[in-house]
């Protein structure tokens, strides 16, 4: 799903990952999909 919402085949996830980002203050988050 990652590549297809990026466009990209090159693209590596790992479990853990939106826990780490999102559990830093100040860091960007859209909520809405334009």
């Amino acid at each position: 799903m990652l590549k297809e919402l990026l466009g990209k085949e090159d693209v590596k996830n790992y479990d853990g990952s939106w826990v780490e980002y999102g559990s830093l203050v100040g860091a960007p988050i859209e909520l809405e999909v334009h």
